[in-house]
């Protein structure tokens, strides 16, 4: 494993223990959640109802730093909670390997105004614990004591695969990941055992923790046994982010395609959603391409507007996490429709809200553009596209 590289492990596991001392104090816990964002000047995130901060699990407090904001702001808020927590381990450089959370489903537990049970962030705490305990000391005693809380919390609302994303975070060596593109990787990139690979593929949702803890155990022994590309859960993770081609995030909102008609002139305008009229090949015909929205001026040229549901993240050496056969579908819609203008619009999350304009460029004047779309005010946004449509000059 590059120690450079995955640095972040020792703070990670570190902020864990500390943080597992405010189980019983969560009063002072709260207080410096709120000084960390006065100290760094951002505004805290929406943690409950009417932006209350009435409690919080530790994976919450994680998923702070752990989801869509620029790696500026994971910095420090990471900083400010290492001087106030007094914590030894250096903030980490680079975050390789971390899944991260949605904007929009960052929190561990239902609102208060949503039926949050009494006990929720009570029995959120209880599995922390126990992980922690199973993690550092696998006796016959803490595995039965996991395994309980675990099934206590595995179905809360919301949560999906996300109990996972947080149980990597606190011992990333001893506890795998299984969200979409974890899950995929070790479905079916054909590197891993195939029996292994089968148990993950035959999940329809979260497993019961026993499972959970052999798919972990396995997975942990097929590593070392082999002389894979990577030797840990943590470079799995990142060789399955690479590997990943799909849009898949299950914890994202995105609107129907409906919701995307960017309203223009009908009168200068022609609209077809999932427009079929051409194939990748022609003799025979063959492979239907299916942009979501196509847009044809009175004049012949034409638009291609393609929506994602994937959110990005603010790092160009990883081409903003757009993923390459996306790019590839892009380049033959231009070519098929004979347009330089593909608009390819996403979710804004954090990292990506007022980023500088995104664009791709070839040498045979393809044209690709970003877009991203608020989906709490997509009204507006899409009042500001149709305005960069109409003022479009076509090649």
């Amino acid at each position: 494993m590059d120690d450079n590289k995955y640095a972040w492990i020792a703070f990670y596991m570190e902020f864990a223990d500390v943080l597992a001392q405010y189980r019983d104090n969560r009063e002072e816990l709260k207080s410096i959640i709120k000084t960390v964002y006065k100290n760094i000047g951002i505004k805290m995130p929406k943690l409950d109802a009417d932006n209350q901060l009435i409690d919080i699990d530790p994976f919450t407090v994680f998923g702070l730093f752990n989801k869509g904001i620029t790696e500026k702001h994971r910095k420090a808020i990471i900083s400010e909670f290492k001087q106030l927590m007094n914590l030894q381990e250096p903030v980490p450089d680079t975050f390789d390997g971390i899944p991260i959370l949605n904007n929009l489903n960052a929190t561990f537990y239902k609102f208060i105004n949503d039926n949050r049970g009494e006990h929720d962030i009570d029995e959120l705490w209880d599995v922390y614990i126990a992980a922690l305990k199973y993690a550092d000391d696998s006796t016959g005693k803490n595995k039965k004591q996991f395994i309980q809380t675990y099934n206590q919390v595995k179905n809360f609302k919301y949560n999906g695969w996300k109990l996972t994303i947080g149980l990597y975070w606190i011992r990333p060596n001893k506890y795998v990941n299984l969200d979409g593109k974890n899950r995929s990787f070790i479905e079916s990139s054909g590197v891993l055992n195939n029996e292994i690979s089968k148990a993950v593929s035959n999940l329809t949702g979260i497993p019961e923790a026993s499972t959970y803890l052999n798919i972990c155990e396995r997975l942990a022994d097929d590593i070392a046994a082999n002389s894979y590309a990577f030797s840990s859960f943590p470079e799995l993770s990142y060789e399955a982010w690479f590997y990943s081609n799909k849009d898949e995030d299950e914890d994202c909102f995105w609107p129907s395609l409906k919701d995307y008609d960017p309203g223009i002139s009908k009168k200068t305008w022609k609209l077809s959603t999932q427009d079929r009229r051409y194939h990748l090949f022609d003799d025979p015909s063959k492979f239907t391409l299916i942009p979501d929205i196509v847009l044809t001026r009175d004049d012949g040229s034409v638009i291609v507007l393609d929506t994602k549901w994937k959110s990005l993240i603010d790092d160009p050496s990883k081409n903003y996490g757009i993923s390459q056969p996306d790019m590839y579908q892009m380049y033959v819609y231009g070519k098929k429709y004979k347009t330089s203008e593909i608009w390819l619009l996403y979710p804004v999350n954090e990292q990506m809200r007022d980023h500088e304009p995104i664009s791709f460029k070839s040498e045979d004047n393809i044209n690709v553009y970003l877009y991203f779309v608020d989906v709490a005010n997509i009204k507006e946004c899409l009042q500001n596209l149709s305005f960069k449509i109409e003022n479009t000059v076509i090649n």
